[in-house]
């Protein structure tokens, strides 16, 4: 009797390297982060849309997954969907939502979302990359401290933490 076995793929050991996926449709910043990622020692994955994004996460276990709000150029939300669909499927995946327009009610439906960080563009790279660290560094997925300093909040032009 053959037994059934999971589509969706499991975490797996802990100490492999951290997995992370970058989601954007502009080139530059996928090539930018997946950089400075990978300089960081994370195994990084690109996505370009939402179906390659998809197909990934369906293949492969992420421990992080980035992912721009807009992926389509077309003002369509589909890194909320992206966003919705891991919380609902994968849910030690942690998730970081970026934005070019960061209107207030798009911060709001990426935390509904279940992101755990939401990050106006243009932002500060190092800062950047010093918080996926701390995400994945810590189990519950909040930032030391559970939360962010005012006077961390205050240095860090364009990124809003969402602990």
């Amino acid at each position: 009797m053959k037994t059934a076995v999971s589509t969706v793929p499991q975490k797996k050991e802990p100490c492999r390297k951290k997995k992370i996926m970058v989601v954007d449709d502009e080139h530059l910043i996928r090539s930018m982060l997946t950089c400075v990622l990978e300089g960081e020692g994370f195994e990084v994955i690109a996505a370009e849309n939402l179906a390659n994004a998809e197909a990934h996460l369906l293949s492969d276990f992420f421990d992080l997954v980035v992912t721009d709000i807009m992926l389509s150029g077309a003002h369509l939300k589909e890194g909320l969907m992206l966003a919705r669909n891991i919380q609902s499927n994968w849910p030690e995946t942690r998730v970081i939502v970026m934005t070019g327009c960061g209107i207030e009610e798009m911060h709001r439906e990426a935390l509904q979302c279940g992101a755990l960080w939401f990050c106006e563009k243009p932002f500060d790279i190092v800062v950047f990359a010093e918080r996926a660290k701390d995400l994945l560094q810590n189990t519950d997925g909040r930032h030391k401290g559970g939360q962010l300093s005012p006077d961390i909040i205050a240095s860090v032009t364009g990124c809003t933490s969402v602990m």
